[in-house]
């Protein structure tokens, strides 16, 4: 249960990350591949959050 919340923090923190890195000028790779990657990394938190909710509400 514990591994799903620190598994769900890491996405979200990547995905805070990509987003700021999208924004900036004359990044690689393309802005627009980072804000795929954040979309990504945000519905993988998401995700792991909800299954750490199920597990708690189990257990």
């Amino acid at each position: 249960m514990t591994i799903f919340c620190i598994v769900s923090i890491f996405f979200y923190v990547k995905m805070i990350q990509y987003f700021l890195s999208s924004q900036t000028a004359g990044s690689y790779p393309p802005s627009r591949v980072l804000r795929q990657k954040a979309v990504l990394m945000g519905g993988g938190g998401t995700v792991f959050l909800l299954l750490s909710f199920i597990f708690y509400l189990l257990l």
